[in-house]
Parts: structure tokens; C-alpha cells; sequence
């Protein structure tokens, strides 16, 4: 008698690649990679186009957007007059507690900074999530203040195609890897001279 294999049923297939999906996002996370997802400015494959028109539409969508505080050195700046603002009012500012004056501006300094910058971030992606309204249906946003901003008559036009999907980055490394869903890897390494 010979054994009778069959193929799994779609069920079981869609069941196993979201295992072996999970699987791979677990070791990757493990081995100090960073889901860098397409609404975060930092997506390896937006180009500085994309950025710019972003960053004009998330200033229109969004008060709490500043473009200096996308890059380190705007954040530094901004800890910087953070410190500037609270040394000016340091004589109100008692130890408590136990904590000393300079523990605790240190400490607020740091807290301000981050709620200004995840702010920041937030308004990028919701600036990104409008981009992808625009990009379901562009007839229907034409001629609107979207249309304006994404689409300027002055100005080269963006290149085409949909959203790049999530990616997985170490920092400051030049490796990108991105899951196709059916349990395959993507990998793209930056080389020099190429």
C-alpha cells in the first residue's frame, strides 16, 4: 500500500504562514531589528520628494508639527531651549521629595521633549494616512487643498506606486528585510559604489 499525502487545505496553509509569520517577527525583534512602519517618516523607501510634501501636509493638518524636530539635531535644539526656559524659572523649584532641582529638570526636560516629538510623529502619520486617502481615489480630491499639496503644478511629480509595505531595520545598519505574508523574506542591503 503507498502512503497518500495530500496538500493542506487553504485553511491550514493560511493558518501555518501566519505562524511561521509570527515566528519570524518574533526573532527578528529578538535579534534587535525594528518594525519601521510606512506611516513613520524614517521608512527606508520614501523618497525626499514624499518627505517634503509630507511634512507641508502634516504642517497644514497639524499645529503640533514642526519639520525641525524630525531630525536629531532639531530634537537636541528643542531639549536645549527646554533647558534655557526652565533654568529661567529655577529658584521655584524646590527639592522634593528627596530629588534635587537638577534630577528634576533633567527629568521634565526629557518628558517635555518626548511628548513634543511623539506629538510630531503623530501628526506626520496622520499627514501619511491622508496621503493614502488621496491615493485611493485622486479624482475625487482633485482640485482640493490635498491635491494642491501633494500634487504642486511648480514641482516634479512623485513617482508612482502604492505605499512601500512595513520593513524591519537594525539601527543604523544598511540591511532591510520585509515579509511578503506567505512566509518569504524580502532582503536589501545598501552597498557602496552600486
Amino acid at each position: 500500500m503507498v502512503p497518500y499525502f495530500s496538500l493542506p487545505t487553504p485553511e491550514l496553509q493560511s493558518e501555518w504562514n501566519e505562524a511561521l509569520e509570527s515566528w519570524i517577527k518574533k526573532d527578528l525583534k529578538a535579534n534587535g531589528f525594528k518594525l519601521i512602519q510606512a506611516t513613520k517618516r524614517e521608512h527606508p523607501f520614501h523618497s525626499e520628494i514624499l518627505r517634503e510634501r509630507i511634512d507641508e501636509l502634516a504642517s497644514v493638518l497639524s499645529d503640533d508639527f514642526k519639520k525641525e524636530l524630525t531630525h536629531e539635531e532639531g530634537i537636541e535644539d528643542e531639549r536645549q531651549c527646554y533647558r534655557e526656559c526652565y533654568d529661567q524659572f529655577a529658584q521655584h523649584v524646590a527639592p522634593n521629595n528627596g530629588v534635587t532641582a537638577a534630577e528634576l529638570r533633567d527629568n521634565t526636560i526629557d518628558w517635555q521633549t518626548e511628548q513634543v516629538v511623539q506629538k510630531n510623529r503623530r501628526a506626520w502619520a496622520a499627514a501619511f494616512n491622508k496621503y493614502r486617502n488621496f491615493l485611493r481615489d485622486p479624482n475625487w480630491w482633485a482640485g482640493t487643498y490635498l491635491d494642491r499639496i501633494i500634487n504642486p503644478t511648480d514641482a516634479a511629480p512623485l513617482p508612482d506606486g502604492p505605499p512601500p509595505k512595513p520593513v524591519f531595520m537594525k539601527p543604523n545598519h544598511d540591511v532591510v528585510l520585509c515579509l511578503r505574508g506567505n512566509g518569504a523574506v524580502d532582503f536589501w542591503i545598501r552597498c557602496l559604489g552600486c
